[in-house]
């Protein structure tokens, strides 16, 4: 899967940012500050956490507005969460699978499936389960996964 890559300024729009930097930096993806890496973008919530960008590898970061002295590219908004939030998004869309039952998966009997619901490969149903239209059942971290968890899942957020 070919990585999602996108300008500063692309990202500073999507949030309706104030963009301070390079407009054409090439970001690639999203992590928090102790984390993040070269190419990514990061982001603070508050001015008083100004000092942690000091130890971060990130491009760029996403600051509230009222943080003045910024010593990389950066995004200045209203709301960082929500901003980072959107950032987020971009950076790690999930593909959504085909209608249909994938030839791997397996299905047991007496099962109702929708024409609109997807079964991916390696997805086991037992008997007698009915999966509505366009539910989907996949596998998360080797275990399945349907489209209703009571809790999400602590790996990957579904």
């Amino acid at each position: 899967m070919e990585r999602i890559r996108k300008s500063l300024a692309e990202l500073a729009a999507l949030v309706e940012g104030e963009l301070l930097g390079d407009p054409e930096l090439e970001i690639s993806g999203f992590h928090d500050v102790a984390r993040a890496s070269a190419g990514e973008i990061t982001f603070v919530t508050q001015a008083k956490y100004a000092d942690q960008l000091g130890q971060t590898r990130a491009a760029a970061v996403i600051v509230p507005l009222d943080m003045e002295a910024v010593s990389r590219p950066a995004i200045r908004v209203k709301n960082p969460y929500l901003a980072a939030a959107i950032i987020h998004n971009v950076f790690y869309q999930r593909s959504v699978p085909p209608p249909g039952i994938a030839a791997m998966a397996v299905v047991g009997a007496d099962c109702r499936i929708a024409a609109s619901a997807a079964v991916a490969p390696l997805a086991v149903l037992g008997a007698r389960v009915t999966l509505g239209e366009g539910r989907r059942l996949r596998l998360c971290h080797g275990q399945p996964r349907g489209p209703c968890q009571a809790s999400p899942c602590g790996q990957c957020g579904d």
